[in-house]
């Protein structure tokens, strides 16, 4: 550590830092093993972060697991009136399975309000069983995470791209949030070879190549794949509201009357239609 400065005058400090460690408290997260070089003067200071130290992020409250990853780049820290801003000009941030590259920052007032965040990212290819591992818990119905989990079972996303802007006091940004400029929370993906599992009771959507995007609190999903071996040329599905759990899903399959058989045995219409679903269809059948 070595601060130099003067009464009055100007004041100088800089400081290897090794092992920073923070706690989660409540809903907010911790950290730990940051390693940085430290500069900084009476107007603010900036953290240049050691590529090759392990960084823990910690939000029991919201991720519920903890991420390792290491980081590369600067964060800069400098007050704002009564409240801190922190940003960061570029940061690239690289775990197990994502890589990020981050610009932007957040802002946290001394009113006793939630910060501001102005955040855009670059996210590379990652798999998509990667999401389950960042659904904030406290933030979203436990069925709306119970669902999530249960929907995305397998393939792989890139071309991700998020942004995050506004005051979490609006959170989740609903564009009825009552004011323009409310706040923006979106990602977009393209899946590949994804596997789409609507409804426990249907078989699942596979080989899915498409776009998927989440925003505010529903998500959209857009392209094409197969269901029980019909190939689906189009498809769209989405939940405007995670809280209000209304999925819809318009799909438009071709094939032959076979396959379209054998799809709706594995489905809860059979139940209801069983006896014009009969397991080895005859052409009496195919014709009905």
């Amino acid at each position: 550590v070595d601060v130099r400065g003067s009464r009055g005058g100007s004041l100088h400090a800089s400081a290897r830092v090794r092992g920073l460690h923070f706690a989660a408290v409540g809903t907010s997260p911790g950290m730990r093993g940051i390693d940085a070089d430290l500069l900084g003067d009476a107007d603010g200071l900036r953290l240049r972060f050691d590529p090759h130290a392990k960084t823990t992020f910690d939000w029991p409250a919201g991720f519920g697991v903890a991420h390792d990853f290491t980081l590369d780049g600067d964060a800069l820290l400098w007050r704002d009136g009564a409240g801190w801003v922190v940003r960061t000009p570029g940061l690239a941030i690289t775990g197990k399975d994502l890589s990020v590259k981050a610009r932007g920052g957040i802002g946290f007032p001394n009113d006793g309000g939630r910060p501001h965040l102005d955040i855009a990212a670059d996210i590379g290819a990652a798999p998509v069983s990667a999401a389950h591992g960042f659904w904030i818990h406290h933030l979203m119905p436990k069925s709306t995470v119970d669902w999530l989990d249960a929907a995305l079972q397998g393939g792989r996303l890139h071309d991700i791209h998020a942004v995050v802007a506004g005051d979490l006091d609006d959170w989740p940004f609903h564009n009825d949030a009552g004011r323009a400029g409310a706040g923006k929370f979106r990602i977009d993906a393209r899946m590949q070879g994804g596997k789409l599992k609507f409804q426990p009771d249907w078989p699942a959507m596979e080989q899915v190549q498409g776009d998927i995007r989440f925003e505010a609190d529903g998500f959209t999903s857009a392209g094409q794949g197969q269901l029980a071996g019909v190939p689906i040329a189009a498809f769209t599905a989405g939940i405007p509201r995670f809280g209000r759990a209304e999925l819809s899903v318009d799909a438009n399959a071709v094939g032959n009357a076979r396959d379209f058989l054998t799809m709706l045995r594995q489905s809860p219409l059979h139940k209801d239609y069983g006896e014009t679903l009969p397991d080895e269809p005859d052409s009496k059948a195919l014709e009905a």
